[in-house]
């Protein structure tokens, strides 16, 4: 009786309005994919003043519109404009109902003129590949100058690793275990087929998941939501790579519940931005639907993108001085071609089927199951018994000699060799190829001194998830999902060229000094002979099991918004070395102990719409992470040993927007502050006259840092204006961004 008490009241207070109203138009604007409520879009009587911005539920209301036939113009960004002929009668408000938006595909959103850095897309995936992806959906003017202007080498947006962002397709996420980073390369290149996107900023809720504090990003790649149609394009670019050929075509629903998609494109350059640095990739996508009736659909996905590139030097200051900006120590002449000593090589498909259940009219619950094999590639030099052959090795700049430190303790600056060393690295500042090749073919014991391999890991995962979506009542909704993923990692050390001698030899020449098992990469193979295609160094397999489960309620009411969320997962970790290292022979072979991380988190958020043009926007998370499987082992490579003093990272992030949304004028201002504890850091670099007491022995050192606290404050400001509405060259985005970092050991 209570309940309809209030609805009759509410009821009233409609009529109430709409009598006082008197001549007018309303309706409710709506995404046509999604069929979700548009925000911020702008509905204006053409040759009048009269203009609204719908509200939160995308519905909006123009009072004392003029009497006879009108043009009502609705349009906002990156959708297609609707313009409408309407008649007003005398008294009478006219209810459109629907109205639904098209996405505007013409804009390419720069999606193929994205400048991207080699720190950018370094072999932990922690660059602007992500970012790139996330401002496909967001259409946020900060997020896409941060990551298309600025780029990810010189700016984190708030601050964070994208490891701390969450990105979907369909549903299941797509960040590694591993590292928690998503690798963008699984389906580059495929930006017809996967612009459908959605993405919160933040905390904000998702539909999906509960997410970190770095937003999250759905694709959809559900064949029947694409636009039936045919597109072709052709791009260049002067970037990684220069030219891009794309096909897509969609078939839409037929009679008998049929739908596909399907999408393919290539990329290359002989040469990117910079020298030697080479390019190739492929990509294939394919989606079929069947609808059997109004409450059951399948849906199978599949995704190739392979991907082949040739990687660029991190230079030092003294060596662009030398040879400028675009100089790449990496690469060398062979038979009149550039070859480049550091590829990466990624091909990782995957298969994807997704069941849509519509329950009843008001819910919906969508399962989906994964599968995704393949491996990643990151070639190098090994060097045994030889002269490092980058020119870039400290030992050949002038600055080595400019500081030369002498037998007597002094510091004194070897002027005249300094200058050999800058003439010998203007004129010789590539691989030398032929010289590897001649000194493999004479060296004392007849094996190579220096090889071509990579570091190597084949995953096999397979990801199984449920999402439920219900309508409780006309203010409340809920999400709720649980997922389960299983991963095995072989990880290896994989020779691909023996440059021009018999075979190379399994042992550790940093260890010469320790004892001689402790050379040996596998002592119940001891001394090896390696040829081609052969594994050897290291060679372990990383288990994982995660599970994770979330609720989620979301209130909307007339004038604030607000939502609450609570998540639980468990993650289990175990590692199995193959072989039995010298250096760890107790403690390398076989399985390891398992180790077990269980986590939780909540969050809330609050939007008040103080008209509806502005609003004031909260958002708060506590949460719980689980260490990356990578940070877990302290030297995976060598041993079982897990990280000593590793923890769960508690992790706190709020911030607070206000919000302004004006036909000419779009503005947000947003405070953010974020605490991450007990995080973990490692990292594996060379050190030389470090291992012993006097000091004259080199090692390759494993760095562990545990207990790391870091502390974000961010302040940011953004200003969007559209000068002309016929020149959209013309748009203008004006943003200031203040962050602090304070990290504490």
């Amino acid at each position: 009786m209570k309940k309809l008490v209030i609805n009759a009241f509410f009821v009233m207070q409609v009529l109430f309005v709409f009598a006082q109203t008197g001549t007018g138009i309303s309706g409710k604007v709506v995404d046509s994919k999604t069929q979700k409520p548009l925000q911020g879009v702008v509905a204006s009587i053409q040759n009048t003043n009269l203009t609204q911005i719908t509200d939160g539920i995308g519905k909006f209301i123009i009072p004392d519109v003029p009497i006879g036939k009108q043009l009502l113009q609705i349009r906002t960004q990156g959708y297609k404009d609707q313009l409408l002929q309407i008649e007003i009668i005398s008294e009478k408000m006219l209810d459109l109902g629907v109205v639904v938006l098209e996405e505007d595909i013409t804009q390419e959103q720069q999606l193929s003129l994205i400048t991207i850095t080699e720190n950018d897309l370094g072999d932990d995936n922690s660059g602007s590949e992500n970012t790139a992806g996330l401002l496909q959906a967001s259409r946020d003017a900060f997020q896409q100058v941060a990551a298309f202007n600025w780029g990810q080498s010189r700016f984190r947006i708030r601050g964070l690793d994208n490891e701390y962002g969450t990105t979907m397709i369909n549903g299941i996420s797509m960040n590694k275990i591993y590292d928690g980073r998503p690798q963008f390369g699984n389906w580059g290149g495929l930006n017809d087929a996967t612009r459908n996107q959605e993405f919160s900023m933040g905390s904000a809720p998702s539909d999906y998941t509960f997410g970190g504090i770095l937003g999250t990003q759905e694709i959809n790649t559900r064949a029947s939501i694409y636009r039936p149609g045919t597109r072709v394009s052709f791009s260049g670019t002067n970037t990684n790579y220069s030219w891009r050929a794309m096909g897509t075509h969609a078939a839409g629903m037929n009679k008998d519940g049929w739908a596909y998609t399907v999408s393919g494109s290539r990329r290359w350059a002989r040469e990117g931005y910079f020298e030697g640095s080479d390019y190739g990739a492929n990509s294939l996508f394919a989606s079929v639907e069947k609808k059997f009736n109004e409450k059951h659909s399948l849906n199978f996905t599949s995704i190739y993108a392979q991907n082949t590139r040739g990687k660029s030097s991190p230079n030092s200051k003294e060596v662009n001085d030398i040879k400028g900006v675009k100089y790449n120590s990496y690469w060398g002449w062979q038979n009149g071609k550039k070859r480049n000593s550091r590829d990466k090589d990624v091909e990782e498909p995957f298969l994807m089927l997704s069941h849509y259940w519509k329950i009843t009219d008001k819910t919906n619950l969508n399962t989906n199951v994964a599968y995704q094999s393949g491996s990643i590639g990151n070639t190098r030099l090994d060097i045994q018994s030889a002269n490092n052959p980058d020119p870039t090795y400290y030992r050949n700049l002038p600055s080595y000699y400019l500081n030369y430190h002498s037998t007597a303790g002094d510091w004194l600056p070897k002027y005249g060799e300094a200058e050999t060393a800058f003439q010998n690295f203007s004129n010789n500042s590539q691989i030398n190829w032929n010289e590897i090749y001649t000194a493999n073919q004479n060296t004392k014991l007849g094996n190579s001194a220096i090889v071509l391999y990579e570091d190597r890991n084949d995953d096999k995962q397979i990801t199984a998830n449920s999402l439920l979506n219900s309508t409780l009542s006309d203010n409340i909704s809920l999400n709720a999902g649980v997922t389960f993923r299983k991963l095995k990692s072989h990880n290896f050390q994989n020779l691909l060229d023996l440059l021009g001698g018999p075979y190379f030899l399994d042992v550790d020449n940093f260890n010469t000094s320790i004892s001689d098992d402790a050379t040996q990469s596998d002592l119940n193979n001891p001394n090896r002979q390696i040829k081609e295609g052969g594994t050897y160094g290291y060679n372990y397999n990383l288990m994982a099991t995660v599970v994770d489960a979330f609720t989620q309620f979301k209130f909307r009411y007339n004038k604030f918004d607000f939502y609450l969320a609570q998540s639980f997962s468990k993650s289990i970790y175990q590692r199995e070395g193959l072989y039995k290292n010298g250096l760890y022979a107790g403690n390398s072979f076989g399985k390891g102990s398992k180790t077990t991380f269980e986590n939780f988190g909540f969050k809330g958020g609050l939007t008040y719409k103080i008209t509806g043009r502005q609003f004031l926007d909260f958002n708060g998370v506590y949460m719980t992470k689980a260490p990356s499987l990578r940070n877990t082992f302290a030297n995976a490579r060598l041993n079982n040993n897990i990280t000593p003093n590793i923890e769960s990272e508690n992790i706190f992030s709020a911030d607070a927007s206000y919000i302004l949304r004006m036909p000419k004028l779009k503005a947000r201002l947003t405070g953010y502050m974020s605490k991450v504890q007990n995080s973990t850091d490692i990292s594996f670099f060379y050190a030389e006259n470090i291992s012993d007491s006097e000091g004259d022995e080199d090692s390759f050192i494993s760095e562990i840092v545990t207990g790391l606290n870091k502390k974000i404050l961010v302040l940011n400001l953004e200003l969007n204006t559209k000068l002309l509405q016929q020149l959209k060259l013309l748009e203008q985005h004006h943003m200031v961004s203040i962050q602090s970092t304070t990290i504490q050991i």
